[in-house]
């Protein structure tokens, strides 16, 4: 793809690409209460908000009470097709939103945006290749996040910029070094030799961030020679769905995860230094649980997170501790056979058949659908569960953070990944790992209680992960929710009935699911902000007869 076809996409896939930001807008809008939940109702193929001086009507179905939304056209007759920017203006009006204010005005730029840009991926995804190797599926992101409606959002970005880095349009990029006296940066568990100069440290860099933030954040140090440039060959790196974490592909280095200080969804993607320096300390309190060989820990691995570098001054401005950021992810070993699947990628379009999903490539296999999604929540839930319970840790169980290994046959193992989103019971820490806890920063926003972590693991790994799953599933196979529902359900109570009735479980089972507001962040709300959802697994017959295959 080119900049001259970036502004010529096929008006087809501009029409799909509107209906699907605006697919993810409304959902997030709903979820999340920005549009009032007692204004909607479901009828006959549409999905209907009214209120006394406004109605939206639009094509679409609803799944698991509520937690995704399909609009599948901006249509509401065969006479009448509604404007993309009518449309959002019209949940403006229902929420009571103000289309003066700032902040709304700048998602719907944001938003208009992201339409042209959803087009051009579309466009470069019929270009393409069809992924087939792990590296092709960790940037095989043609539709980008699964929920959130800036889901191709990298503010600061130009055409060239997007068209060289993202995964949308490229595989690979490569990564300039530069040249930092030690004393500027701090050193987190182990560093390997290649990035040690002596009195100074080898960084390689995001190019976007070395043109655009690194002169402007650090320049005092630039004009004392403290950090420059190095003559040194370019890190080539294999793009993946995050943009900031690459693959070299020299086997000799680790995977990367760098600061890129661009507004991507709802948080700026440069790197805090609580990241840096707690990534070894949580890599070595997981191996120490593995160590001890629980038996839900089998047929995981965890890609620790080694060592790392980041701003030395704790005290200085947070946006220049943010940076300079840089840490190390360990590469695994691929089984011979086996194929890793990010998670990420299973929702997306497959290859030249954009109608169609890569849970259709997978899922398909062996036994089939039903055995297969059986076998995947046997994987997921009882490591993610058991962690929780016997550990007080909490992973940040999304898809993009687990990957799946896959035979011709069936799923068989798990990757898990990224400990900067986790979340855990500070007190449950201190009581089995005393020595680690006191290396952990009380500052971090990983240290918290049992309430905040219980929470974090239910909205990602159910709310998200699983709920995606589910509906994915039923949308592509014709397959009947409630069943799906209820393998969730048992497997649930299997994995966690060695702690008898615990809070988890009733969260789990009983009560209101708790969802993230991505789009409340990017509305101007601060901190972790959580609204309830009705629970898809309280309606579940258990004692149903659905059986699936072994």
């Amino acid at each position: 793809m080119t900049p001259e076809s970036w502004d010529n996409p096929w008006t087809e896939l501009l029409e799909r690409a509107r209906i699907r930001i605006f697919g993810l807008f409304l959902q997030a809008a709903y979820r999340e209460g920005v549009l009032p939940q007692n204004l909607f109702r479901v009828g006959d193929d549409f999905l209907v908000w009214e209120s006394r001086t406004t109605d939206l009507r639009v094509r679409g179905r609803s799944y698991s009470g509520g937690h995704r939304l399909r609009v599948t056209s901006l249509a509401t007759s065969q006479e009448r097709r509604l404007d993309f920017q009518e449309s959002l203006l019209k949940i403006g009006e229902l929420s009571g939103l103000s289309p003066l204010d700032g902040t709304w005005k700048a998602l719907m730029e944001e938003l208009t945006e992201g339409v042209r840009i959803q087009a051009a991926a579309y466009q470069a995804a019929l270009e393409r290749p069809e992924p087939q190797s792990w590296e092709a599926l960790e940037c095989w992101t043609p539709e980008g996040h699964n929920l959130h409606p800036g889901a191709k959002t990298r503010e600061g970005f130009s055409v060239e910029d997007q068209l060289a880095y993202s995964p949308d349009f490229a595989s690979t990029l490569k990564l300039p070094w530069i040249s930092v006296e030690k004393a500027l940066l701090e050193a987190s568990g182990e560093v390997p030799k290649i990035f040690d100069l002596g009195d100074r440290w080898a960084v390689p860099v995001h190019p976007w961030q070395r043109r655009k933030v690194l002169p402007k954040a650090y320049a005092e140090e630039w004009a004392l020679g403290r950090i420059s440039d190095l003559e040194r060959e370019p890190v080539e790196a294999y793009l993946s769905t995050s943009l900031r974490t690459v693959t070299p592909v020299d086997l000799k280095l680790p995977i990367l995860k760098l600061s890129v200080g661009s507004l991507m969804t709802s948080t700026e993607r440069s790197m805090s230094r609580h990241t840096v320096l707690q990534g070894p300390v949580y890599s070595e309190l997981l191996r120490r649980v593995f160590e001890r060989a629980p038996a839900w820990s089998k047929g995981v691995t965890i890609l620790e997170e080694p060592g790392g570098l980041c701003w030395g001054d704790s005290e200085d401005q947070a946006s220049r501790t943010r940076q300079l950021s840089l840490l190390f992810r360990r590469r695994p070993e691929i089984p011979s056979g086996w194929l890793p699947v990010p998670c990420s990628s299973l929702p997306q379009p497959s290859g030249k058949n954009l109608s169609s999903r890569l849970w259709a490539d997978y899922f398909s296999r062996g036994a089939g659908p039903t055995a297969n999604f059986e076998r995947y929540c046997r994987l997921l839930m009882p490591f993610h569960l058991g962690l929780m319970m016997e550990f007080g840790i909490a992973l940040e169980a999304h898809l993009q953070n687990c990957v799946v290994l896959w035979s011709q046959d069936r799923p068989e193992a798990l990757w898990v990944r990224d400990w900067g989103g986790l979340r855990a019971d500070s007190e449950r820490v201190r009581e089995l790992f005393p020595d680690l806890w006191e290396q952990l920063d009380p500052e971090s926003v990983t240290l918290t209680d049992a309430v905040a972590a219980r929470r974090k693991l239910l909205a990602c790994l159910y709310s998200n992960h699983l709920t995606e799953v589910v509906v994915g599933l039923a949308e592509q196979f014709g397959l009947d929710e409630s069943a799906l529902w209820s393998v969730v359900a048992r497997i649930t109570r299997e994995s966690l009935e060695p702690w008898g009735d615990s809070p988890l479980a009733r969260e789990i089972l009983k009560e209101p699911w708790s969802v993230k507001s991505l789009l409340r962040l990017r509305l101007g709300a601060k901190g972790e902000d959580y609204r309830a959802l009705p629970n898809p697994l309280s309606d579940v017959n258990l004692h149903s007869s659905y059986i699936v295959s072994q």
